[in-house]
């Protein structure tokens, strides 16, 4: 079992024993324990497997990491762990607390103030006198919020910001900058009173007067050291300000230092009493003091938390298990521990701990892509099946849903399985059965899948059931929305229904010429193919054949589909034409009619008769179609790009420019179709001179850039990118922008040499050249590369920057001017997209390049990735973490990343 977490394991049990002496200096803390730890709080038997005999013990007081959770055979949740020692198995979760003795701080007579588990006094001044004290709290007025004066046995008072988690307090008292230089971490041990805070500062606390409120009393009883009085304090001050409707920070901390109080003294339900108001914040102290922290800082919520589910809350155990949980690809350690707290609240009855055991159980196993073991199924089914909500329209946080689908797993495994017996098989199917009963859709389902189990007489009428309850109660849940999906076809109820369901969709297929009764018509066909059957297809080819006869033609393209030799394949099934070309060619003619809405007929047979080399025809059917398409006036019918590949077809095999022409401006003035980028290439491709040679160059031009660069979201055409960027550098001479049409045109003649601006249009043409390599159009990528190295060898103009090479911000290395050129470059996206982003080239006097590129978060200096991004005077720079050296120009860089 020595693997890199063992390696994890001993570094923690070093820790453990060994003290640094940054931690020294702050009374030697006891090590942060993580969640993927824990201790055994209790002699625990120790077993080999969750099936196997105990092997032994493991002692009292021994902290082991935790690799795995489950369920054994007498029901109960069991870690695997491993010790230092070597010792290694499997022992119960409720032997093994996060923190051992926490509650036993309630009997303790001394340690009043010993701050919880993995926390510490954040300590910033010692102090004699309250006046002394009061003085340096006014100095940190900030802090005042969570501050206190806790009195030592030495006699000197001890002045806590507040407390923070010891896996941060080295890190913070290090990088913390509006702390005193001699702060320190305290555990709390050896303080033996507390100063009381009001209004004014910080007094003597005092005793609890006879004829005071029960609210003040309890306030005097928790300075003298009444853990439950602090408690009580805090959640009276709480229900007081919900009743009034009042509160304010004041008041939030207030209650909050009282809570804190009372945790120390050992009530966990103190601890966890910040859930209760959602603006009571226990990194109040760590934020005030380290503002720069990261957001990702561990705090103390999850320390608490723990605090309170080792001592039974239900709602702390959620939220412990919930934050651990979450994460499915992280900490394995912590993914167990959370979810044996779920486990233990739904142990305790919480109907949220359940639910969330059973999500995180489901999760869990699609993220593996493996099921639970049949143990793990059935013992969690159990612990909420005798609590659950069997009502049929139950809630969903209460229902008895995931223990209906957990012992649907169990009862799933093999006949063989030694953990399946009889006797539980037994128990989960009647279980299953009385879900069933009582009208659950979800568990009749489930009890008619039980080949194994069940007569086919009672799958059948459970199958009945299902659809029935699906019926008079919940058509939406996904359950019924998928119910003749996973309902069994050996069933003679299941037939006949399936059956029922497909011939009324074949009568909508039927009904008319409708682009509703076409759908209908592909509708029934995969229906009949997933759900009855995909080889014998006697019945659906009948229906289809109905549908697509005389001048009835909505069924002609999935006839046409049944007779091709192409297949469809899903879940469970695979359907393969039965390729009869003539069959379908006769479909596809009889449902191809002028005027018709249904044009996918029509392309289809202009399709096979291209194959055939029947050109003409299949002009004469793709002119059909791209007509009806331009009659209906429906984006739907415009995406079905008939006059796209009718235009295609034209150029092509036709040879008629013409007729390609008027195509391709039908799409490509169509800002809807996805072919839109490509019909205006070929567009600006027969513009541009086409085979006559003789174009419009400036049509050509604003083709080009509206394939690169199309309306809404949709990628352009790489090629169309290419010829753009092309044409600016092959015309630069004559191009320029024209701001009232918002692009650029071509001049009829050269422009004056002082009017030029050959810089912008270069950019303007790497812009093209990356956009079009973005879309994977190797040629733009290499014309991108060529251009890139004419512009450094001089082949066109540069840009005149002052550059600077810095040592940190303040040693002055170089100072030199520079040459600039600005253009696109291509990067991969973290989701594996490739984009494009500015970038920049500063050519050195001796010939050296510097090369910034924005990666849409980070900056690459010279190829290395960096975050530090500072202003020196007039000069924007970033530093270079592999050398601490700086880049700064006065110009360039800005410009894409703000």
């Amino acid at each position: 079992m020595w693997n890199s977490f063992s390696r994890v394991v001993v570094g923690f049990f070093i820790a453990l024993f060994c003290t640094t002496p940054a931690i020294a200096q702050q009374q030697q803390l006891p090590p942060y324990q993580p969640t993927g730890f824990r201790q055994v709080c209790q002699p625990a038997a120790l077993r080999v497997g969750l099936d196997e005999n105990d092997a032994g013990q493991i002692a009292s007081g021994t902290t082991v990491a935790i690799l795995d959770v489950g369920f054994a055979d007498d029901g109960h949740a069991y870690f695997e762990v491993e010790a230092a020692n070597g010792q290694a198995g499997w022992i119960p979760t409720k032997t093994t607390a996060n923190f051992c003795d926490f509650a036993d701080r309630k009997s303790s007579a001394g340690r009043r103030f010993l701050a919880p588990p993995n926390s510490c006094h954040l300590i910033a001044a010692s102090r004699r006198t309250l006046d002394e004290i009061n003085a340096f709290a006014a100095e940190y007025s900030d802090f005042l919020p969570t501050m206190s004066a806790y009195k030592s046995d030495n006699g000197w008072y001890a002045v806590s910001f507040g407390l923070i988690s010891t896996s941060i307090a080295q890190e913070l008292l290090e990088a913390a900058d509006n702390l005193p230089a001699d702060a320190y971490c305290s555990d709390g041990a050896n303080y033996i009173d507390l100063a009381e805070f009001t209004g004014a500062g910080f007094t003597s606390a005092r005793t609890a007067l006879p004829d005071e409120s029960a609210t003040a009393r309890y306030k005097a009883e928790c300075l003298q050291g009444n853990g439950a009085a602090c408690t009580d304090y805090a959640n009276d001050v709480f229900d007081r300000d919900a009743a009034e409707e009042k509160g304010g920070d004041d008041d939030e901390f207030e209650m909050f230092r009282y809570w804190l109080l009372g945790c120390m003294r050992g009530e966990a339900e103190a601890c966890i009493g910040y859930i209760r108001s959602s603006s009571v914040y226990l990194e109040y102290p760590m934020r005030t003091a380290w503002p720069g922290g990261d957001d990702n800082t561990p705090g103390l919520y999850t320390e608490m938390d723990r605090i309170g589910c080792d001592d039974g809350i239900a709602v702390a155990c959620n939220r412990v298990g919930g934050n651990m949980t979450k994460m499915l690809s992280g900490d394995a350690a912590a993914w167990a521990s959370g979810f044996s707290a779920l486990i233990a609240s739904c142990e305790i009855g919480d109907k949220y701990g359940c639910r969330d055991m059973f999500r995180a159980m489901k999760k869990r196993a699609d993220d593996r892509n493996r099921p639970f073991s049949a143990r793990d199924q059935f013992f969690a089914a159990e612990l909420w099946a005798d609590r659950c909500d069997p009502s049929p329209n139950g809630s969903n946080d209460g229902s008895c849903a995931p223990v209906y689908e957990n012992y649907s797993k169990f009862l799933s495994a093999p006949i063989n399985d030694p953990f399946a017996t009889v006797e539980r098989r037994a128990i989960a199917t009647a279980f299953l059965r009385r879900g069933c009963e009582g009208w659950r859709a979800d568990a009749c389902l489930y009890y008619s899948q039980l080949s194994d189990q069940v007569s086919v007489e009672d799958r059948d009428w459970g199958a009945s059931r299902a659809a029935s309850s699906c019926a008079l109660y919940d058509k939406g849940n996904a359950v019924c929305q998928n119910l003749q999906i996973a309902l069994k076809n050996d069933l003679p109820s299941v037939t006949a229904l399936k059956r029922g369901d497909f011939e009324a969709l074949a009568q909508r297929c039927g009904a008319d010429n409708s682009l509703a009764a076409e759908e209908a018509c592909h509708d029934a066909m995969l229906y009949y193919i997933r759900q009855i059957s995909a080889t014998d297809l006697a019945p659906l080819e009948s229906a289809l054949q109905q549908a697509c006869e005389g001048t009835r033609i909505a069924g002609c393209s999935e006839l046409a589909t049944l007779y091709s030799p192409h297949s469809i394949a899903g879940e469970n099934f695979r359907f393969t034409g039965s390729d009869q070309p003539e069959r379908r060619l006769q479909a596809l003619r009889t449902g191809c009619q002028p005027q018709s809405a249904h044009i996918l007929n029509c392309t289809k047979l202009a399709e096979m008769q291209a194959e055939r080399g029947q050109d003409a025809e299949a002009q004469r059917s793709f002119r059909l179609a791209c007509d009806a398409a331009q009659m209906t006036q429906s984006d739907a019918h415009a995406q079905q790009n008939a006059c796209f590949e009718s235009g295609l077809h034209a150029l092509r095999a036709m040879r008629d420019e013409d007729m390609a022409r008027r195509d391709f401006r039908r799409v490509c003035d169509d800002g809807a179709s996805s072919n839109m980028p490509y019909a205006c290439k070929h567009l600006g491709l027969l513009e541009q001179g086409g085979s006559s040679g003789a174009g419009d160059i400036d049509a050509a031009l604003r083709l080009f850039a509206r394939s690169c660069y199309p309306p809404g979201a949709q990628r352009g055409d790489g090629e169309g990118c290419l010829h753009y960027g092309r044409m600016l550098l092959e015309h630069r001479d004559s191009v320029r922008w024209d701001a009232e049409v918002g692009r650029y045109v071509v001049l009829p003649r050269p422009i004056d040499q002082g009017q030029r601006d050959v810089t912008t249009l270069a950019t303007a043409a790497s812009d093209a050249f990356a956009t079009g390599c973005a879309s994977r159009w190797e040629a733009a990528c290499n014309a991108h590369e060529t251009l890139i190295a004419d512009w450094i060898a001089g082949s066109f103009p540069t840009g005149q920057v002052n550059c600077q090479i810095r040592q940190r911000e303040d040693v002055l290395l170089s100072d030199k001017i520079c040459g600039l050129i600005v253009y696109r470059d291509n990067f991969l996206s973290a989701e594996n997209e490739m984009r494009t982003t500015e970038a920049e080239i500063y050519i050195w006097p001796d010939g050296d390049r510097t090369v910034v590129k924005y990666m849409g978060g980070p900056w690459s200096l010279n190829g290395v990735l960096t975050q530090r991004r500072f202003i020196a005077p007039e000069m924007s720079c970033l530093e270079n973490p592999e050398t601490q050296r700086s880049f700064c120009a006065s110009s360039g860089y800005d410009r894409s990343g703000d």
